[in-house]
């Protein structure tokens, strides 16, 4: 990163973005009457922690990320929200943003409706109004591990209604509505968050927040303007295409690495450079800068192999494969 990108970012970090949540917070939250009640610090908080991942820019803003998540670790379940199923909005957003962090957090920090059957049937009754509340369910189960039967059983729930929901081509949602809502909870179930690219999920996340979200007056539990920050999207913007540029210009050098060492010119060898680059970018893009050589040597490392293969398929005499193989040996 230059210089010159490096004082942008540091500059929207420290100048603009953090300063303007802050100051959100000081006019609606602590002078002003909101209004829309009842309003929840907290959730505002958690969800400004939420726009900047899902955005990409979280590693801009780790140290304060750090302290609200601190707060919320070891504060959040004394603090409740008197609508019910604002509270099951904010935790189960608590939990996937926790765990996202390395945090230990118990299933139970937001499968407690599990247990309250009117609750459950409210939802079952309404899943179309509530959209929004069984989307958060639904992502924050995607961080569960095996034996976790809980965190199944709410998935399980939170995915039949959502699509049961979808089903009725009509979401209603009481709480936040994007106007391309529908598009958004069948994307997020279309595949499994864990085989999805955080790179492409940043991209979809910045097209779907460049329309903002309806807010449904004072019904709704909390409103959360700063999410539409417009110096936050060009941000997301300038910081996915600054991302891009890195992995275009990784993947111009890997492209010609082949051609330089002649390896392109065998004849026989398949033309996979692009695949193996970007299984290599797939695998190791959350640390960008840092990991750039990495993916190049993984990238290369897997050309090589796959040169070996179609060698050893394809155009070896048996004494050239013996040699081979005798050249390469696995220690056990």
């Amino acid at each position: 990163m230059t210089f010159c990108q490096c004082s942008c970012i540091y500059g929207y970090r420290k100048g603009i973005v953090w300063p303007t949540f802050n100051l959100f917070f000081k006019d609606v939250l602590l002078e002003h009457v909101p209004s829309v009640y009842p309003m929840d610090e907290e959730l505002v908080k958690l969800s400004m922690v939420n726009q900047l991942q899902i955005l990409g820019l979280a590693q801009h803003f780790v140290e304060e990320i750090d302290q609200i998540l601190s707060v919320e670790l070891h504060e959040g379940e004394t603090r409740q929200i008197n609508f019910v199923l604002a509270q099951l909005y904010k935790d189960s957003l608590a939990f996937r943003i926790l765990r996202m962090h390395g945090h230990s957090v118990s299933p139970w920090s937001f499968c407690w409706f599990l247990h309250h059957d009117d609750i459950m049937d409210h939802i079952q009754n309404n899943c179309q109004h509530l959209s929004s509340v069984l989307l958060n369910v639904y992502r924050a189960t995607d961080l569960l591990f095996p034996g976790e039967y809980k965190l199944e059983e709410a998935r399980s729930f939170s995915r039949n209604l959502l699509e049961k929901s979808i089903s009725l081509r009509h979401l209603d949602d009481n709480l936040v509505v994007f106007p391309n809502f529908h598009r958004m909870i069948e994307q997020e179930m279309s595949l499994p968050w864990i085989a999805r690219l955080d790179h492409l999920d940043h991209r979809k996340w910045i097209e779907v927040n460049e329309i903002n979200t309806l807010w449904m007056g004072k019904a709704s539990f909390c409103r959360l303007s700063c999410l539409h920050e417009d110096d936050l999207m060009r941000l997301a913007m300038e910081n996915y295409n600054f991302r891009q540029s890195i992995y275009n210009k990784e993947l111009v050098e890997i492209t010609r690495w082949p051609k330089d060492w002649g390896l392109s010119k065998m004849g026989f060898v398949r033309e996979n450079t692009t695949y193996c680059y970007f299984a290599s970018a797939a695998a190791s893009s959350s640390q960008l800068l840092y990991d750039s050589e990495v993916r190049l040597v993984v990238a290369k490392g897997a050309i090589l192999i796959t040169v070996a293969d179609d060698f050893f398929d394809m155009n070896g005499s048996v004494d050239e494969l013996e040699t081979l193989t005798q050249a390469v040996r696995w220690k056990s």
